[in-house]
């Protein structure tokens, strides 16, 4: 994917709140970080964080040194280091998306998934930014809330009903609830805006990150142990360089 494509599927800002460094295109990561005004919150407020990963092939993209993914992971470390509370929780996503880590205010448990995350383990191949941005919903949100919504699941349901029996009270978590997510691209799958709607109406504020440059360059095809072999260049083969 280009980066240039990201512009339609980033969440537009009448739907969220789109921080000073956040883009409805992209240029180099080194010019698209974490918002500052998140920053901030998440400084002075205990705030619940779902961070959300693309890890699909086209991260492995080095128009930002070293590679997507791994500028963007640079950005995740750098969030973690300025929170003086508050709770994050961690949700890869490519063709598939899932919950990593819940939220959890061990920054280092998060830090550790995060420098482990690589594209080759990722068992579905696209970006399902639509899956992706509902599983952090979920990790967001207890399950009775979002019954009757495009979140709700049937186990989640069950298993909040089974919470109920056995607790007094439920923690529902921060007042201030955020989604980063850092995408180089369009979604395949799935509505994003719908969900970002949902979002909204339940008081999580999204925060686009895009990562990569306008002009791209060949999604290199990677091994399973997760070495370059060759660049996919526009559906020609190419061999990467040493």
């Amino acid at each position: 994917k280009n980066c240039s494509s990201l512009s339609a599927v980033t969440i537009p800002s009448s739907v969220t709140e789109i921080g000073q460094y956040v883009f409805h295109g992209c240029s180099s990561l080194s010019a698209v970080t974490i918002p500052k005004s998140l920053e901030k919150e998440a400084k002075n407020l205990g705030i619940d964080i779902a961070v959300v990963v693309d890890a699909s092939k086209s991260m492995k993209v080095a128009d930002v040194v070293p590679d997507r993914l791994e500028s963007a992971k640079l950005e995740i470390h750098k969030l973690l280091r300025g929170l003086n509370g508050g709770r994050v929780g961690l949700i890869p996503f490519a063709g598939l998306a899932f919950i990593q880590t819940p939220l959890t205010s061990d920054f280092d448990v998060i830090g550790t998934y995060l420098d482990d995350l690589r594209v080759e383990d990722m068992p579905r191949g696209g970006t399902a930014i639509g899956r992706a941005l509902i599983e952090a919903i979920r990790s967001l949100v207890p399950a009775e809330q979002l019954e009757g919504t495009l979140a709700e699941t049937t186990d989640a349901l069950q298993e909040a009903a089974r919470d109920r029996d056995t607790q007094a009270a439920e923690f529902t978590g921060s007042k201030f609830k955020a989604i980063v997510l850092l995408t180089d691209g369009e979604g395949h799958e799935g509505d994003p805006l719908a969900v970002a709607e949902l979002a909204a109406s339940l008081g999580i504020r999204v925060f686009t990150v895009g990562v990569g440059t306008a002009q791209g360059r060949p999604v290199p095809l990677i091994n399973a142990e997760g070495q370059v072999i060759a660049l996919n260049a526009g559906g020609k083969m190419g061999t990467a360089a040493a």
